[in-house]
């Protein structure tokens, strides 16, 4: 790569006389630095980085895969996992989202205790940014994708509805999504 058209995060790359700052730029003194690694774009009278890898913030009724920190009676805490999809990168590394009680099936929840554990990978969509990442898992697709038992933390197999574990036998009932042991790992989903 021509190191004349990369950029890394404080490299000059022009003058305002010369572009406007574009996306991945900022201007201080009537100069332009990036403000992003990337490759350096002059088009149109405008001077842009495109990122390597760019992050995609998250809206409202996206799709997130992340792992369950901790729950709680009325909630559990969610870290959302940054997933590449080509040059996008969705979210950013270490993000939290909650899973309240009432967000993790259809019909009346007792305890998140009851329907998930720690270490979990889930599926769920965002459901609002208002005070933070609100998650849900009500839909038929979403849910835990890869469990494991709370006993020996090995990985539970699906039987019927009924999560399994082939190590100590101990089985569970839990908010699994459809695609439960399709999507094994954060590396093999497809979004």
């Amino acid at each position: 790569m021509n190191q004349n058209n990369f950029a890394i995060p404080g490299k000059h790359i022009g003058a305002t006389e010369e572009a406007i700052p574009g996306k991945g730029t900022r201007e201080e003194n009537h100069e332009i630095y990036a403000t992003l690694s990337g490759r350096i774009i002059r088009e149109h009278g405008e001077i842009s980085i495109l990122p390597k890898k760019e992050i995609i913030s998250i809206q409202p009724g996206q799709i997130v895969y992340g792992i369950v920190m901790n729950v709680i009676e009325q909630l559990a805490l969610i870290e959302i996992e940054p997933l590449v999809k080509g040059r996008e990168r969705f979210v950013p590394p270490s993000d939290y989202g909650v899973l309240r009680v009432m967000n993790i099936r259809e019909g009346f929840v007792s305890s998140a205790k009851n329907e998930m554990k720690r270490g979990d990978l889930i599926k769920a969509r965002v459901e609002e940014l208002k005070l933070g990442i609100s998650l849900s898992t009500k839909a038929f697709d979403l849910g835990i994708v890869k469990a494991y038992c709370d006993i020996c933390r090995n990985e539970m197999i699906l039987d019927n509805a009924i999560l399994k574990c082939d190590k100590c036998k101990r089985t569970c009932k839990r908010k699994v999504s459809k695609s439960y042991g399709h999507e094994t790992t954060l590396n093999e989903i497809e979004i």
